[in-house]
């Protein structure tokens, strides 16, 4: 099997579910819960290929099962959201959208994350709930029924 380097533009499809290994005994395929990534398609000679343990290709965390694959880079970084690089890239589509040009898997999956968590209040001011991500210490968190929002 051959993996890919760097940022895929869709997940990969399924690897075959046992792999033979040097001792010619199979075993399980170890795949990432969040990206389905084969977790080491290199094995101990090859392991520039093998899936990072604390990240996903993306940059978010594996264990943010909650955050949808992929993302565009730098919005996630582990379990920090880059509050900027989110907001540059949710401008960047909007511009995108309006001068009617096509959007990247990745700006999809954004666009599509976007909608489905964007919180509004009475005014039009418009905050994204946090969950279990990080933001930097100046950023202020507002609670909004149950969720902890920050404003974009």
């Amino acid at each position: 099997m051959k993996a890919k380097l760097g940022h895929p533009q869709e997940p990969p499809a399924q690897a075959t579910s046992k792999e033979r290994e040097r001792d010619g005994v199979e075993r399980k395929l170890q795949v990432c819960r969040r990206c389905r990534q084969p977790k080491y398609p290199g094995g101990a000679t090859n392991k520039q290929i093998n899936h990072k343990k604390s990240e996903c290709s993306d940059g978010v965390s594996p264990s943010l099962r909650s955050i949808p694959y992929p993302l565009p880079l730098g919005i996630i970084k582990e379990k920090g959201l880059k509050l900027d690089t989110f907001r540059q890239q949710c401008s960047a589509i909007e511009n995108k959208r309006t001068q009617k040009q096509s959007l990247s898997a990745e700006e999809e999956t954004l666009l599509a994350y976007y909608v489905e968590n964007v919180v509004e209040d009475q005014d039009g001011v418009v905050f994204w709930p946090i969950g279990d991500l990080t933001v930097s210490s100046h950023c202020v968190i507002v609670h909004i029924g149950q969720k902890a929002c920050v404003k974009l």
